[in-house]
């Protein structure tokens, strides 16, 4: 929403709103969800970084790690502290090969997927993996 005044226009009731509105938006945090699907675990990053409380309890960063590009998760991400030992003992790797192209998912714990031609089905691939050696 747009707001647009005058400075003659502006009253206290006014600020309050605006003021009340700045706050909301400072409590909304900037999120990083959980890797693994169908898990809704979020931390704040930015209260992360500045080493700050965050907004609610439940968005604290204790104990989440951060899964490093390269993988099949081209940008990276985090892992929340319930499912870090899960990632941990199922790092997927990603293989290509130049004739034809194609990209597969290697896990540590021997999984592997086929070749497949798009990028992205290897990352789908180890997330069904990941739910599956997770009872899901």
């Amino acid at each position: 929403m747009v707001l647009r005044m005058t400075a003659s226009n502006i009253t206290d009731a006014a600020l309050d709103d605006l003021y009340a509105r700045l706050a909301a938006a400072e409590q909304q945090g900037c999120m990083r969800t959980c890797l693994v699907p169908e898990c809704r675990a979020q931390m704040d990053i930015v209260a992360a970084l500045e080493g700050r409380v965050p907004a609610r309890p439940e968005w604290d960063s204790d104990g989440w790690k951060l899964f490093k590009a390269g993988s099949v998760i081209p940008g990276g991400g985090y892992v929340c502290p319930e499912h870090a030992a899960l990632v941990d003992a199922h790092r997927p790797q990603a293989i290509t090969q130049a004739d034809p192209p194609a990209v597969a998912a290697r896990c540590t714990c021997g999984w592997a997927s086929g070749w497949y031609r798009w990028h992205r089905a290897a990352r789908g691939l180890w997330e069904d993996h990941l739910l599956r050696a997770n009872g899901s």
